[in-house]
């Protein structure tokens, strides 16, 4: 009994209480059987083996209480969360309604967005055509065909491309006018729309000035290569000058800024490294090179693509991201692709840069290396198009993403490595 703890007279009578209460209840069911009775004497059972437990017993007993309570909500969030993630896009709710004067000020300022999201859609037809007409005549079936009449479908691209962006900044024109002129009003409203224009007209501008530094871009290496291929007259590094301004400054800006992922910064590196050894082989006459290792850093380049691009079809599937239905589908287009490209880049190789003589080998190059490229196309299209879409429910303000809670035996705990408010 001295090794028992002391009681006060509080308890000992509730402990007999409960006891006599267990005693009739159970002398009441003798006669009875049941589920519903069964568990009243478990219950009974419980609360009466809950107040005879000791001091030490008793904080066992909350420790592993807590324990379970610990692993039910962590089962029941991931439930939750698995349940949400196989749910359709159609069936779930808008975060927030939009009033149709926020969606009016939306629509107006998109105006500047909507010409830059046709992009990829007039690039598309004339780059898969530029294409398949070079795979023609370096395969022979096309062998006479002259190269201004190759290049020509993408320059025209360049110049509806180049149209696709006046037509923006005249509405941009447009939009500043008119936001000037409803400033003056005496009822003016400019105050609290600015909130909702002035991001958008930011993103606006942003994609139209990246587009427009590419398209530019491509356009001054197309000339160059008609030079190169058409006189002959010009080395393979000054040919590649407009690609080395854009990769040697996305390898700086992962650098410098940090800005990228590590993984993006590796890929921007191997795509220079495939164009340092191009120019070497090529301009140098260093046949110690194979093509085999001069193209092997675009093989792994593409390879990491595919991977990026599984990893984040498989995350949607398991609720990690939530893709619309636009961006799951741009990501299978990629995904077919990149494994077409590394298909005609193996077949390349396998020849060894040779013009196949197979009729069947002609034909699948044909086919493969024009429907890789409008594939990319179409997909970039679908998340131009799906951003437009995006910036017109939510507006271009910054996104917040809450950051990540952990449960644990002190309660909910914030994980500041996770998330940016």
């Amino acid at each position: 009994n001295s090794s028992r703890p002391i009681r006060s007279l509080r308890s000992i009578r509730s402990i007999k209480s409960q006891q006599q209460e267990s005693t009739t209840t159970t002398n009441i069911t003798t006669t009875y059987t049941g589920p519903a009775i069964g568990a009243l004497n478990t219950a009974n059972t419980a609360t009466s083996a809950r107040f005879s437990r000791t001091f030490s017993e008793g904080r066992n007993y909350y420790e592993k209480r807590g324990d379970r309570l610990h692993q039910y909500y962590n089962e029941r969030a991931n439930r939750i969360f698995s349940e949400t993630s196989h749910q359709p896009a159609s069936s779930s709710v808008p975060l927030m309604e939009v009033s149709a004067e926020i969606l009016a000020v939306r629509k107006s300022a998109l105006r500047v967005y909507l010409p830059l999201t046709y992009t990829w859609l007039i690039f598309s037809p004339g780059l898969t055509i530029t294409v398949a007409l070079g795979m023609a005549k370096w395969t022979g079936l096309l062998h006479n065909l002259p190269y201004w009449i190759i290049l020509s479908p993408c320059w025209l691209s360049h110049a509806c491309l180049l149209a696709s962006h006046i037509y923006a900044t005249k509405a941009l024109s447009i939009f500043i006018s008119q936001a000037n002129t409803n400033r003056q009003r005496s009822d003016s409203t400019d105050h609290i729309d600015r909130t909702e224009y002035l991001p958008l007209l930011q993103r606006s501008l942003k994609f139209g000035m990246k587009t427009g530094a590419i398209s530019l871009a491509m356009f001054l290496f197309e000339i160059l290569l008609f030079v190169r291929l058409s006189f002959g007259r010009m080395n393979m590094a000054v040919v590649l000058t407009p690609l080395w301004i854009i990769v040697l400054g996305g390898i700086l800006d992962g650098i410098i800024c940090k800005t990228q992922h590590v993984i993006r910064v590796f890929s921007w590196t191997l795509l220079f490294s495939f164009m340092m050894l191009l120019v070497i082989r090529v301009d140098h006459n260093v046949y110690a090179l194979t093509w085999s290792i001069v193209f092997a850093p675009l093989v792994i380049l593409l390879g990491i693509v595919i991977a990026a691009l599984l990893y984040i079809i498989q995350g949607h599937h398991v609720g990690y991201y939530r893709l619309t239905d636009s961006q799951y589908a741009a990501g299978f287009l990629y995904i077919v692709a990149t494994c077409l490209a590394i298909v005609l880049t193996v077949t390349f190789l396998m020849a060894d840069l040779m013009r196949p003589t197979v009729l069947q080998t002609i034909l699948f190059m044909e086919l493969l290396a024009p429907l890789g490229v409008a594939l990319f196309c179409l997909g970039a299209y679908a998340v131009s198009r799906d951003e437009f879409e995006r910036l017109l429910q939510y507006g271009g303000q910054a996104a917040v993403h809450p950051k990540r809670l952990v449960l644990g035996k002190a309660g909910w705990t914030v994980v500041e490595s996770d998330g940016v408010m």
